[in-house]
């Protein structure tokens, strides 16, 4: 229909601040999102929230320093159904298939590992991270005087589901999950950045 492929935020816009609201000195919910113009053929849709590291921070032992390719992971939702229009806030944590808004609206989706995940597989891998908040939404908590970091919330068509990929749910790490991707047919992808800056 040649609409163009569009994510958006009720709570912000692209290139502005997040709100505290959705950062470790606020509430710590995910935010709010919405999406259109999916392109033909989407069969399924991935949202990854992240950050790029660099060098000072991981010289100074950040939390999630073990993150592979220097990547801070905050939130994976993949094989989410591709008749959905957005994710409302405050989206419950966890691996769980069926997850559900405050507001009670439901879909059929999947949670992966965010870097405080990574980093619990990575002490003791008989662990599961979603006990420690491992699994769905990790609140930015930007360390002291690190300046600005800039975030990235980006959305991925995809042609195919890809959770049966993996047998267990902590398989679900941002890199496996680009990689089945991949493998599945990527249509379009879109982003979103946002800033946050540290006392």
């Amino acid at each position: 229909d040649g609409s163009t492929f569009v994510l958006t935020s009720s709570s912000f816009k692209d290139g502005e601040a997040l709100p505290e609201r959705y950062t470790a000195s606020g509430d710590g919910v995910s935010p709010p999102v919405a999406w259109s113009g999916l392109p033909e053929g989407t069969q399924s849709l991935i949202l990854i929230m992240d950050e790029t590291l660099h060098g000072t921070e991981l010289e100074a032992g950040g939390d999630e320093a073990g993150e592979p390719d220097d990547i801070r992971t905050f939130w994976i939702v993949y094989d989410i159904p591709a008749d959905l229009k957005g994710i409302p806030e405050d989206l419950a944590k966890g691996w769980g298939t069926d997850l559900a808004s405050p507001s009670g609206e439901s879909f059929t989706a999947r949670q992966g590992l965010n870097s405080r995940g990574v980093k619990a597989l990575l002490s003791d891998p008989d662990t599961d991270p979603a006990v420690e908040g491992g699994a769905g939404y990790m609140a930015p908590d930007p360390a002291s005087g690190s300046g600005i970091h800039l975030y990235y919330l980006r959305l991925y068509a995809v042609m195919g589901a890809i959770g049966s990929s993996f047998e267990n749910p902590s398989e679900a790490t941002r890199d496996a999950i680009l990689d089945e991707a991949e493998a599945a047919g990527v249509l379009a992808s879109v982003s979103l950045q946002v800033s946050d800056k540290s006392d």
